[in-house]
């Protein structure tokens, strides 16, 4: 049995790392839930956070940007409103466009730029770019093209905004820019300062190896998510990090020694049979977000439903009725919806417009109520969420910014059978279409002949429905129809050969 150096019940967060083939699965813990889910697959390449010296290969002053050579084989996208730039040709000079230039003022073709991956490539869509290059650490993000100081709205107590708007004065490089990051609460000059002169001696880096290099040329490469969700989550409130592969202990306790040096004895080694994933409760965590439907507490449940322009959230009361009050019953399961709504948003990395249909709340006191406590629950996330109020239908919009594609999608493919539609045809429209394109062939063509091929789950059913009429066709017409079963058809898919 493992034995940990804290019980479950008296951690507040931990970070699971296990390696499975190729893939890095990490999952963070709060409480024993799972929150948060990654996948770094070491056989792709994710570019977002990567700076290069691009080349400008087209512009389009209609439409405001420009597609950027970066290297990869497909140019990324950059829109006027991102052409903040720091460019290598014009010794470093920065450039802000305003309202009366364009973006061929930044952007003339031919011409090197630096630039940052703010987004991956997804789909049919290249990777999104910006010249505004910024750096995170753990306390503070540099932004080397603008001079401006911002904290955290995160940060609700004025004092301490205040207070590490002052240290942000201080130890920032002189005409550059610093956000201080919301887990920068707490702590002192000397930690926020050590991370800054890190950021600075790394953009530093970044100049002077875009002077040297050629377009298009990689600059600077993204750690990837291991390091950058131990740089975003890893603080004083993680009580382990725990891994089952050796060569992740080891990149994990070289950013700790040098980053946070206090937080290395809570790196610990799992060599148990069981599983890591199964031993925490990973598993089963995963089978409800790989779900449509997820069930709650209380017995109600929630559909969630992704499309190309947004995803659409049901509630329903399912198996809790209550037993008096109607009102009461609705307002529980609506409380307990926004809670795992927030979970699963943020569990699935689900992005962009989120419409949520709550069941029908007749009391304002109840509306509110649900809203807050969708809006409480998602304050932990650490993409930007915001949240509109109820509508007079009972629907909630809220957006999430997402800079990747959902964990989701490298956890699923394309149905062979539907493909992607959602649906099959059922076995009589099948049958149907076959019968209409045999009577096709034997009407208009000397071929008599033929071979229909058709997925083997179809078997019984085609002897008993479909194999009666095609004999009917074949002794209408005197020609000779046969039968085979091929496993990689898709199951509502079917091939007809006149030639055999």
């Amino acid at each position: 049995m493992y034995i940990g150096r804290m019980g479950i019940n008296e951690m507040k967060r931990q970070i699971l790392i296990s390696r499975q083939d190729d893939q890095y699965h990490i999952a963070l813990l709060e409480d024993g839930d799972l929150v948060e889910y990654h996948i770094e697959d070491t056989s792709e390449d994710h570019i977002t956070g990567n700076v290069y010296l691009g080349r400008t290969d087209d512009v389009l002053p209609g439409l405001s940007c420009a597609f950027i050579d970066i290297g990869i084989g497909r140019n990324g996208f950059l829109h006027a409103s991102d052409a903040v730039a720091i460019s290598p040709e014009d010794e470093f000079d920065q450039l802000v466009l305003s309202q009366t230039q364009g973006i061929e003022e930044l952007a003339k073709k031919g011409k090197s730029i630096l630039v940052q991956v703010a987004k991956d490539p997804i789909s049919d869509k290249g990777a999104k770019l910006t010249t505004n290059i910024t750096l995170p650490g753990r306390f503070a993000v540099l932004i080397p093209s603008f001079d401006h100081i911002g904290v955290s709205h995160r940060i609700e107590d004025e004092k301490e905004r205040e207070r590490l708007r002052k240290i942000a004065e201080k130890v920032r490089p002189n005409g550059m820019g610093l956000i201080i990051r919301t887990v920068s609460v707490g702590k002192s000059e000397e930690e926020i300062r050590q991370d800054v002169e890190h950021l600075n001696e790394l953009w530093d880096g970044i100049l002077k190896q875009s002077q040297q290099a050629h377009s298009p040329s990689l600059i600077y490469k993204n750690p990837g998510k291991i390091i950058n969700i131990l740089r975003d989550i890893v603080n004083d409130d993680v009580s382990k990090i725990i891994t089952d592969d050796v060569s992740v202990m080891e990149r994990v306790k070289c950013y700790l020694d040098e980053y946070a040096s206090s937080l290395v004895d809570r790196i610990e080694f799992y060599d148990e049979s069981q599983p890591v994933f199964t031993h925490f409760g990973v598993e089963k965590e995963l089978e409800k977000m790989l779900g449509r439907k997820v069930w709650l507490r209380s017995g109600g449940y929630i559909v969630i439903d992704q499309t190309e322009a947004l995803t659409a959230i049901d509630v329903n009361t399912g198996k809790f009725v209550g037993k008096r009050d109607p009102e009461a019953t609705i307002l529980k399961t609506n409380m307990d919806a926004a809670r795992e709504i927030a979970k699963q948003v943020r569990l699935r990395d689900i992005g962009g417009v989120i419409v949520i249909d709550f069941i029908d709340m007749k009391k304002q006191e109840h509306r509110s109520k649900v809203i807050a406590t969708l809006t409480d629950t998602t304050f932990h996330d650490r993409s930007r969420v915001k949240i509109l109020e109820l509508s007079e239908l009972g629907l909630v919009e809220m957006t999430r910014k997402r800079v990747q594609e959902a964990v989701t999608s490298s956890m699923f493919r394309k149905c062979p059978y539907c493909r992607g539609e959602g649906q099959v045809l059922t076995e009589s429209t099948i049958f149907l279409k076959i019968e209409r394109e045999i009577q096709q062939i034997f009407s208009t063509t000397a071929k008599k002949s033929i071979m229909v091929s058709l997925h083997p789950d179809l078997k019984d059913e085609v002897e008993e429905r479909l194999a009666p009429k095609l004999k009917a066709l074949t002794e209408q017409h005197g020609g000779r129809v046969k039968l085979r079963y091929n496993a990689q058809l898709p199951l509502d898919g079917f091939e007809i050969d006149t030639n055999k």
